[in-house]
């Protein structure tokens, strides 16, 4: 079957998977590489359209050959394409970049750059290299001047660059990028119902302290993804990321059944693209914030299902082993085999976020590999008060609290410890200033009450920030200054 006759049974809707079947045998009579490259893209994008993955590996054994045999740039740029849809499809986001540099070394016109420089910032966006994701998009708008480029193209590549000025907070930009997608959705409004997300998104970016309208786009939105459980014609997907907003702002509101039912929508929910990691992530915090209402069989199942995922994606699972063996070892009622091994694991069972031996460790690791960085050394205010007013539970609520909305503001260049109690350590790669600017956010993360616990608890803590290089000022002396400076932030605020 050549790739008209391929083309017109795509365009009818039937017969795809036999088509597909067909085009991989007839490339491969064919043997001519350089003829059949755009053949072999066209053929990619509908495995993915279909969902016809046992037609993956065939295709790539043809893309593999013709990397080899093919010498023409525009043939080279179509066999990047099918490689890019592929590891795109299975969430390799770092070979879609890689195959997105080869392609961009080609140097072809625009209207051939634009869906793979597109779909190369979806990846870099989806690993938090948001700042080089938006040059790629700014690349791929190039080639919005062609007559060839249909608007959705145009409306999805604004919703994405939407997300990404909002991931490193540049509000003007995102109000600006917000403006021309308004624009291009009002001469296009089919798109209306396919980017709604993006409208509940800025709004509630914009809204900030208004109640009154953040309350109605949470209802939008709760509206929205109940009704976006079906997959869109249009091909069009969403990063998880984009709906993690919602669930924090359901869990600072204090209505954890509502933020887990948003996160159960999302992990159904089929035009969510990705491992949806950070959903089942969120999901898992917000049962053990809940407690006793959580039947045990459910946070087994789903702590269960969310180490699958991350098997399938190769992905490192320690965060999650710790209460996976300590729930089977419960259920199998074998509490003493359980405390000989829980000193193995590197998660805090409270907060779920990396514990003092896994800090040792990294201590250990850095000063062996003289890195730079910053660390930040936190301890909670008014846990003894917490305690002593509203009860132990709620102490341990107001500690986990605090390692959720600051796992949430954390950037990819840092990591959370617990230290101890109410200790917490952050490890980051990034420069003092920007430590700084961090605690500012958190800060302001933390203005509104605690209401898992009650209206008038706020939390608040103590920090100190301290700079190593890893050769003149080592990690352990930058700890050691970070405490003391922490304990003078707390002695100012008691005088």
């Amino acid at each position: 079957m050549n790739m008209t006759s391929f083309d017109a049974v795509c365009l009818s809707g039937r017969g795809t998977s036999e088509a597909i079947d067909k085009g991989i045998k007839y490339i491969s009579m064919e043997d001519n590489y350089e003829e059949n490259a755009e053949y072999i893209s066209r053929i990619s994008q509908q495995i993915i359209l279909s969902d016809a993955n046992e037609y993956w590996e065939p295709l790539l054994t043809l893309c593999d050959i013709g990397e080899v045999s093919i010498k023409t740039t525009k043939a080279k740029g179509f066999l990047y394409k099918a490689y890019i849809n592929y590891y795109n499809y299975v969430g390799l986001s770092p070979k879609v970049v890689e195959y997105a540099l080869k392609y961009g070394k080609l140097e072809l016109e625009p209207i051939d750059n634009y869906e793979v420089y597109n779909m190369a910032a979806f990846s870099l966006f989806e690993t938090g290299f948001y700042e080089k994701a938006i040059e790629y998009i700014l690349m791929s708008q190039k080639a919005f001047d062609c007559d060839d480029v249909k608007t959705i193209f145009k409306v999805m590549s604004y919703n994405n660059l939407v997300y990404c000025y909002a991931a490193i907070n540049d509000e003007k930009k995102v109000v600006e990028t917000y403006r021309m997608f308004r624009e291009l959705i009002d001469k296009e409004p089919q798109c209306e119902k396919l980017f709604t997300m993006c409208t509940l998104f800025v709004k509630l970016r914009i809204a900030k302290s208004n109640e009154d309208v953040i309350k109605s786009v949470m209802n939008g939105y709760l509206e929205y993804i109940s009704q976006s459980r079906k997959k869109n014609n249009m091909g069009v997907m969403e990063n998880e990321d984009v709906h993690i907003p919602f669930i924090d702002y359901s869990v600072k509101k204090g209505d954890l059944s509502q933020a887990a039912d948003i996160c159960k929508n999302l992990i159904q929910n089929p035009n969510i693209c990705g491992s949806k990691k950070q959903i089942y992530r969120r999901l898992l915090t917000i049962y053990q914030l809940q407690g006793d209402n959580v039947p045990k069989q459910d946070y087994f199942d789903l702590v269960v299902e969310y180490n699958k995922i991350l098997e399938d994606y190769n992905k490192k699972y320690d965060d999650i082993m710790h209460e996976l063996v300590k729930e089977q070892f419960r259920i199998s009622r074998i509490e003493d085999k359980f405390n000989e091994m829980k000193t193995t694991y590197k998660i805090d069972s409270l907060t779920a976020c990396y514990n003092r031996k896994a800090f040792d460790i990294e201590i250990e690791k850095e000063t062996d590999e003289k890195k730079a960085g910053t660390i930040i050394f936190i301890d909670l205010d008014y846990l003894k008060k917490v305690n002593d007013t509203y009860g132990h539970n709620n102490g341990d609520v107001y500690i986990r609290y605090f390692s959720y909305i600051t796992s949430n503001v954390m950037d990819s260049k840092a990591k959370l410890y617990r230290y101890g109690g109410d200790e917490f350590i952050i490890i980051s790669r990034a420069g003092y200033s920007e430590a700084a600017s961090f605690i500012e956010k958190l800060k302001t993360a933390f203005k509104e009450p605690c209401r898992l616990i009650d209206e008038n608890v706020y939390m608040q803590f103590s920090y100190g920030i301290s700079s190593f290089d890893g050769v003149k000022i080592k990690i352990k002396d930058a700890l050691l200054d970070a405490d003391k400076k922490m304990y003078e932030n707390k002695g100012k605020k008691r005088r």
